[in-house]
């Protein structure tokens, strides 16, 4: 065989190799064309067995959360898509007998930069007649794997008139959407700590909506101690560096989100 044929095999092995990389990666973010095999690779993690499922969640003692209506809305981690469609909206909700909707899409982004943006589904699959008593939003880890551009506040404007197509201006027009329409809290939260230096500023902008906004942030990212786990139990808890397993978000998360949200939901009712 030739040098160059030799060369030409090398250089279409490493392609192959490199093709069916991504598509294992894109098919952990429940895209491409090994998506499929996803849900068999995700039932056999340790994280995800049937101890973990959600009929052996036990109901939280009554506080102030119990009983509300919530909205998520997000990507991948709100969906759960390394625990089989489920994440800590469904822990929460069973814990705090909540009803709740979950509008969550693989792969999107918060800045209006494609028809499934977290800002089209808001207006196209919420109904403006539902009764949300609080909406929790995803600061998506999509918008920082592309790169999509910070943006800058707006000195003034509503959701009819800001520009939605960077990280800011999606959070501000969800936002201002969500007030007008629902009329309830919002709550965005952030990730985990992950390798990803434009996921930092956007957590570093979503501070400077919230001192426009006045909303409130469940903050995972700069949280020290939540951050600090033991070897075992991240990998028991996360199915990589982004997506949890079904253990991480009933051991891990939902705790979190519990002590939170009760306590925003106490200190509302102290101050009526």
């Amino acid at each position: 065989m030739s040098a160059k044929k030799n060369i030409l095999l090398a250089a279409g092995g490493a392609a192959a190799g490199l093709a069916l990389a991504q598509g294992v990666i894109l098919g952990a973010h429940g895209i491409g064309p090994l998506k499929k095999l996803q849900p068999l690779r995700l039932s056999r993690m340790p994280g995800n067995q049937e101890n973990f499922s959600l009929s052996t969640v036990r109901a939280a003692e009554p506080n102030a959360l119990t009983g509300k209506y919530l909205c998520f809305l997000g990507s991948s981690v709100t969906k759960g898509a390394a625990s089989l469609d489920v994440s800590f909206a469904e822990y929460l909700a069973v814990r705090n007998r909540c009803p709740y909707k979950k509008e969550a899409v693989n792969g999107t982004t918060i800045a209006d930069v494609g028809k499934d943006s977290y800002v089209n589904r808001m207006y196209w699959n919420l109904s403006p007649e539902d009764k949300f008593d609080a909406f929790v939003v995803q600061l998506s880890t999509n918008d920082a794997r592309k790169q999509v551009p910070i943006g800058e506040l707006t000195e003034g404007g509503t959701w009819k008139d800001i520009n939605a197509s960077t990280v800011l201006g999606g959070i501000e027009t969800i936002v201002s959407y969500v007030q007008d329409t629902w009329h309830c809290p919002v709550f965005f939260y952030t990730s985990p700590r992950f390798e990803s230096a434009h996921y930092q500023k956007m957590v570093d902008a979503l501070y400077e909506a919230q001192k426009k906004w006045g909303f409130a942030i469940i903050d995972l990212w700069n949280d020290e101690a939540f951050n600090n786990l033991p070897e075992w139990n991240r990998k028991l808890f996360m199915a990589d560096p982004v997506h949890p397993t079904k253990a991480g978000y009933e051991k891990w998360w939902t705790p979190k989100f519990e002590k939170e949200m009760v306590a925003f939901f106490e200190n509302r009712e102290k101050a009526d």
